[in-house]
């Protein structure tokens, strides 16, 4: 009696760590981080104000006049292509990078409860809390790849990545 008491107890901690591991990887799969890549592509920029929102897509050749840009003189350095700000992530640190080499310094962490096949994501820059979201994308020709919003302040940044 005691050795199928045993047993079972034993047979019922597999199956709940088999259940835990199982769901565990369905969330690594299905929400992921901005860690997730290495390299993020920028695919627009927009800037929201109290009576505008301007929207910059890599791409159209737009010259970026909005409020990253004060006290840029080179206009030229402000063409909204692939390179116009760069992100990276290092443990729980983000960095953009603008082309005029400033760099951008906050914090980010997972925000919440991950919804299907996005995460939200709260960034700190400055003591200012905003959030974005990191997610995967399907398109309708089948293509998947890693999408991810960065919000600075009134400013929100979409990255893309293989994935």
């Amino acid at each position: 009696m005691k050795k199928s008491r045993f047993s079972a107890l034993f047979v019922l901690i597999a199956l709940v760590s088999l259940i835990a591991a199982s769901l565990s990887a369905c969330d690594q799969k299905g929400a992921p981080l901005p860690t997730d890549s290495g390299s993020w592509t920028l695919l627009s920029v927009v800037e929201k104000g109290e009576y505008f929102n301007n929207n910059y897509t890599v791409g159209t050749g737009a010259v970026y006049d909005g409020v990253l840009s004060e006290g840029v003189e080179d206009e030229e350095a402000l063409i909204v292509d692939e390179d116009f700000v760069t992100v990276s992530f290092s443990g729980n640190a983000v960095f953009l990078v603008l082309p005029d080499g400033r760099e951008i310094y906050g914090s980010w962490k997972k925000g919440g409860e991950s919804m299907g096949h996005t995460t939200l994501i709260e960034y700190d820059f400055d003591g200012e809390p905003t959030y974005g979201t990191c997610g995967r994308v399907e398109d309708k020709d089948g293509k998947r790849y890693l999408q991810l919003y960065v919000v600075y302040g009134d400013v929100t940044f979409c990255f893309t990545a293989a994935g």
